[in-house]
């Protein structure tokens, strides 16, 4: 396998990372908006009814979510210099 070949397969290989990345935290983004669409907007957590324990189980997925899609999205677009850095060295090929 020439140097060429390899710096082509880690550009693949990074770029593949970069769109799972991406996809998950897309994923991670609708998790938390679909649990958050069935709460209305300011609704508190009513403390001693029944519903309290959903509510803040409820509140704790959310954020994990939101979390989860904000964790992965942030390496790609920090790091986006180190994905794509095999293809900006041409004389290296």
């Amino acid at each position: 396998m020439t140097r060429r070949e390899r710096k082509e397969n880690r550009l693949a290989r990074r770029l593949d990372w970069a769109t799972s990345r991406e996809q998950k935290a897309a994923a991670g983004f609708k998790k938390a908006h679909d649990l958050a669409s069935m709460i209305p907007f300011g609704q508190p957590i009513l403390v001693g009814h029944h519903s309290e324990g959903r509510a803040r189980r409820d509140q704790g997925r959310i954020e994990s979510g939101m979390r989860a899609g904000v964790e992965s999205q942030q390496p790609p677009s920090q790091q986006g210099g180190w994905i794509t850095a095999p293809a900006r060295y041409p004389h290296l090929q």
